[in-house]
């Protein structure tokens, strides 16, 4: 009885939680759009369906399921757009290092682009994100804008995005959550980023803009930056909203001036530049625990720029847990930062980097140990250590006596080394004359 009722709860339970359908895996080539184009409105053996505009003049679309795509050649759609409908489960496209010469639309569900190949634009932008979809790309060359909106949402985790013209790599205008982890992204005349809506957070890559921003943001979201190097003609990174939040803990900010083709003359900015702000706002910015540091200062003198670099670096500082402001004695100078041991890079004192022989460093955040044979090196007075990690730094401020000379002490293993050999060679002396007189 127990049997067959537990059989009518697995048949029940059948029609009442529906099973998720495995997607299909296909290898794609020319041919299989041009099949899809000559039977429209049906779904081919390989998930393409192509479907007409019902517009005169105007193109269709290729469908696209919740399958994964495995190009196997270089296609080119022949002004056909792409559409993405993978309703609430996944598509992907695996490039395989192919080229696809197309315009595509995420249009639902979750949309995933690898393979180390290339995406270039058909007509208009390479990549459009629409309807809560979400779009994963995980590498790939993408040579034409991409823009974002309805609340899609969009993760870079590596690519190259390269855009000529007055184009910037990637718009977000109404989109939700952006998060770049790395990623090379180039453009001439425009920002590589525009971002005017939804919350955006870079963890980390490379942003290059010829004449204008390295990223422009006038969005009432908000902007994380974790890491990046931000170089722009005008700014490193441009703030034209106000009501932006903004948060920095890392980043490299570079303006590198440019001649404007219109009146022939050196614009820039600074390193961040925010419309109707002032440098304090900019460092209002900087997230606590971190500091804005200015590498240079931009002059201006009339029209002419003086100085046609401005960098600024957003940092972490990290603390001095036990050390800080000691006096060089007799024994080896132990301090220990906050940092992790394995991010640290370098030590430095008064900013000369310190020859490793003369320290040691180990876990437990970051225990450094000083040898007194290269505080004795040092002249009288007070000095600063730092301690260089991969994001940020620790300083520590240490004093050298008058007079301090500890190297008696530094070697005193050695001198008691010396000593129990003499005293072992006296001792050896006395017992071989003993042992020679008993034998006479």
């Amino acid at each position: 009885m127990k049997k067959y009722l537990l059989g009518i709860i697995a048949i029940a339970l059948l029609f009442i939680v529906p099973s998720k359908v495995l997607a299909a895996v296909y290898d794609i080539g020319q041919s299989d759009l041009e099949e899809a184009l000559a039977n429209p409105n049906t779904v081919t053996a390989k998930g393409i369906k192509y479907v007409p505009s019902g517009t005169p003049g105007v193109s269709g679309k290729y469908e696209f399921g919740a399958n994964t795509y495995n190009f196997s050649e270089d296609i080119d759609f022949e002004g056909i757009g792409a559409v993405i409908k993978a309703g609430e489960s996944e598509t992907t496209f695996n490039l395989n290092g192919k080229t696809l010469t197309v315009s595509i639309e995420a249009y639902d569900g979750k949309f995933t682009v690898t393979g180390e190949g290339t995406l270039e634009p058909d007509e208009g932008n390479v990549l459009e994100g629409r309807n809560s979809s979400e779009v994963v790309i995980e590498n790939g060359t993408f040579t034409g804008s991409m823009a974002f909106r309805d609340d899609s949402s969009l993760t870079i985790n590596s690519g190259t995005f390269a855009v000529t013209g007055w184009n910037a790599a990637l718009y977000l205008e109404n989109s939700g959550n952006t998060i770049i982890n790395a990623g090379t992204f180039s453009a001439n005349s425009a920002s590589t980023i525009y971002h005017n809506a939804g919350n955006l957070t870079i963890n980390g890559g490379t942003f290059t803009s010829i004449h204008d921003w390295g990223i422009g943001t006038s969005s009432q979201g908000k902007l994380t930056i974790n890491a990046g190097k931000f170089t722009g003609g005008m700014a490193g990174l441009s703030v034209t909203n106000l009501e932006t939040e903004i948060l920095l803990k890392g980043g490299t900010y570079i303006a590198t001036g440019h001649v404007s083709e219109f009146d022939g003359q050196t614009h820039i900015q600074g390193g961040i530049s925010v419309e109707g702000g002032t440098e304090n706002l900019i460092k209002s910015f900087v997230a606590e625990g971190y500091t804005y540091s200015p590498k240079a200062i931009v002059t201006v003198i009339g029209n002419e720029v003086a100085n046609t670099q401005s960098e600024i670096g957003v940092v972490r500082i990290y603390t001095i847990l036990e050390g800080d402001n000691q006096t060089a004695g007799d024994d080896n100078l132990v301090i220990v930062a906050s940092g992790d041991k394995d991010d640290l890079v370098t030590v430095l004192m008064d900013g000369e980097e310190i020859p490793t022989d003369y320290y040691s460093v180990e876990p437990d955040h970051t225990k450094l140990t000083v040898k007194t044979k290269y505080l004795a090196t040092l002249d009288a007075g007070e000095h600063t250590l730092r301690f260089v990690y991969v994001d940020g730094y620790a300083d520590a401020t240490l004093t050298i006596p008058e007079n301090y000379n500890p190297s008696t002490l530094d070697n005193i293993g050695t001198y008691m080394t010396i000593a129990l050999i003499s005293s072992l060679g006296i001792i050896g002396t006395i017992l071989l004359n003993k042992k020679t007189l008993k034998a006479n």
